[in-house]
């Protein structure tokens, strides 16, 4: 049985540096393994009314190939976790660390690292982060779908476990129409349903996050984000945060049309729906 939550925050993910005039909840950057803790990006975020969570991927320089989740478990980068973790103390903060584990298209990907190595790195940063003080909770990040559909890749077997994971992540989106065969126009009901399930019954307890989600570009986008709010508010009702993928990258993701932006945005106090900080401050504070 899922946990409900009575709200459900808007966040969104932007260029680094860059802070639209938007009220949300939730504000998430990407930085890689060898950026020193970005501090003056946390406190811009924080000066706009939201919680800052950093998305903090394993690689140097080359996000496909780089595999560096042996030399973490194995503790290489211990001090410099150290001072990343000392840095983030008296922040509200989301870590989400190496997401989507069960893709195969990031050089941390569990299919290439093998579970107990992901596991095991994982702990490993949250271990380093406790024993620094630092009260930043980490996000368990996975993709709705497992590539490779494989026994051994489903998206449970990277679980660290619940000592070591706050939230639940679920990245979710709607490719639309495309040349490939599995880019197809698909509703946020057909995209969210299985991998909710699936969470929801394996990780019963926690929140749940759509720590990425978002809509390739058509008439029938702005439609399409109206479904997913109202699927979250009266369906999905574990959904504590949607955060949308603002960026142009495979697709047009963004929220720059008009009609998609009002439609994203607009929906604040919708029912479940709200786009206030102080909404989170009972998961930040931790378990009753």
């Amino acid at each position: 049985m899922e946990k409900a939550f009575p709200i459900c925050v808007l966040g969104v993910s932007e260029p680094t540096g860059v802070i639209s005039g938007r009220t949300v909840a939730i504000r998430n950057i990407f930085i890689n393994w060898k950026t020193s803790y970005p501090a003056s990006a946390v406190r811009s975020i924080k000066h706009s009314g939201a919680v800052p969570m950093i998305t903090w991927e394993p690689y140097d320089s080359d996000i496909k190939n780089d595999a560096l989740l042996s030399d973490i478990a194995d503790g290489k980068y211990d001090s410099a976790i150290a001072r990343f973790a000392r840095a983030s103390r008296g922040s509200e903060l989301f870590i989400r660390f190496a997401h989507e584990p069960n893709g195969d298209w990031y050089g941390w990907s569990g299919i290439r690292s093998g579970t107990e190595l992901y596991i095991r790195a994982f702990r490993h940063v949250r271990g380093i982060f406790r024993e620094a003080g630092s009260g930043a909770l980490f996000v368990f990040s996975v993709n709705s779908e497992d590539v490779p559909d494989d026994p051994g890749n489903r998206f449970e077997t990277y679980y660290p476990g619940d000592d070591h994971v706050d939230v639940v992540g679920i990245d979710a989106y709607n490719w639309g129409d495309g040349e490939e065969p599995w880019h197809k126009w698909k509703s946020p009901a057909d995209i969210l349903t299985p991998v909710y399930e699936r969470v929801v019954r394996a990780f019963p307890g926690k929140p749940v996050f759509l720590t990425e989600t978002a809509s390739a570009e058509g008439p029938r986008k702005a439609r399409w984000i109206r479904a997913l709010l109202s699927e979250v508010d009266t369906r999905f009702k574990a959904v504590k945060a949607i955060i949308w993928f603002d960026f142009r990258k495979e697709r047009d993701w963004t929220l720059s049309n008009r009609d998609s932006r009002e439609a994203f945005y607009g929906s604040c106090g919708k029912g479940r729906i709200t786009c206030a900080r102080s909404d989170l401050h009972r998961l930040l504070e931790g378990p009753e």
